[in-house]
């Protein structure tokens, strides 16, 4: 049997070295799996469309470095506060950013700010918020004022609910 193939290495950035780390901000909620192949993959990208594709009829080669960026999900308090935190920020090698930008600047959620890089947390923190009237398409809908929710009805009182009878008792002998 034959040893799997090697796995991608997911790496840490390590901060005591601050000139070599870029505040990466993410506004998408799931986050993101930053990687980029090692030369020699099995992938290409289409000129015309900027996306990126498996060359067919050769096994593929390993994948290279992989960092996992956090989304803006990650930022979450057990409220489920997702508005006070609309941006994740994450501490990301500088040159693996730089690699993995010229690989992926003409993606939407780049051109569109939604992944950005600043130099401290500090800048980070004030380009997310200048950024911060940008929208994924991806929020939470707010449920007063999104035309695409039908108005509440009203919702009867106990009294005017009737029990079936019926199905109560199927029911509860079916879970006995």
């Amino acid at each position: 049997m034959a040893p799997p193939a090697a796995a991608a290495r997911v790496e840490t950035a390590d901060l005591s070295k601050s000139a070599d780390v870029v505040m990466v901000g993410c506004k998408l909620p799931h986050g993101l799996i930053m990687e980029v192949p090692e030369p020699g993959s099995m992938e290409a990208i289409d000129p015309n469309t900027g996306k990126v594709f498996k060359i067919q009829g050769r096994k593929p080669a390993p994948v290279g470095q992989r960092y996992i960026l956090k989304g803006a999900n990650a930022m979450r308090t057990r409220s489920g506060a997702q508005g006070q935190f609309p941006y994740a920020i994450t501490p990301i090698p500088r040159a693996f950013w730089e690699r993995w930008l010229a690989r992926y600047k003409d993606a939407d959620f780049v051109t569109k700010g939604f992944v950005f890089a600043e130099d401290s947390m500090k800048d980070a923190q004030a380009s997310a918020k200048e950024k911060l009237p940008e929208q994924t398409g991806m929020e939470a809908m707010a449920q007063d004022k999104d035309p695409r929710i039908k108005a509440r009805t009203r919702v009867p009182n106990a009294e005017e609910v009737e029990t079936d009878q019926e199905a109560l008792q199927r029911a509860l002998a079916a879970s006995t």
